[in-house]
């Protein structure tokens, strides 16, 4: 499993609103940046686009400043195909209720070879980050 990317909230939404693309490589161990400008606290979910190389399974990790973990199973076609992603905040599992007032960070995981995937280099991009709204 090869984290590729961690999004702190605080600082990358400012980012994400003028042109947000990670361009993020399976070789690299992690690829960090910052939310800016991100208010959670009233968010209904998150949204972002994503393309790959190859067909992926991907977790995508909220966590809580207390440590709690939250996460849910995205499935990205291969062939570069610009996937967009709509997650409810309900739709993630995890330890209790999720508070989004609560959220410190974003990760973005690569599982695609521990789900029964073949193990290969892939490069994965992702743009258009927002939060989504009630």
């Amino acid at each position: 499993m090869r984290l590729l990317a961690m999004l702190v909230f605080g600082a990358l939404a400012a980012a994400a609103q003028q042109s947000s693309e990670l361009l993020l490589h399976q070789k690299f161990e992690n690829d960090a940046g910052r939310l800016a400008n991100c208010d959670l606290s009233k968010a209904a979910g998150l949204a972002f686009d994503i393309a790959s190389e190859h067909e992926s399974t991907l977790v995508v990790s909220l966590e809580s400043k207390q440590g709690k973990r939250y996460t849910v199973t995205i499935y990205p076609p291969g062939g570069r195909e610009v996937f967009h992603v709509k997650l409810k905040l309900a739709d993630f599992q995890g330890p209790g209720r999720l508070d989004p007032a609560e959220l410190k960070s974003l990760a973005i995981s690569d599982i695609t070879a521990a789900s029964g995937g073949a193990p290969a280099s892939n490069t994965i991009w992702i743009g258009k980050v927002e939060t989504l709204s009630n």
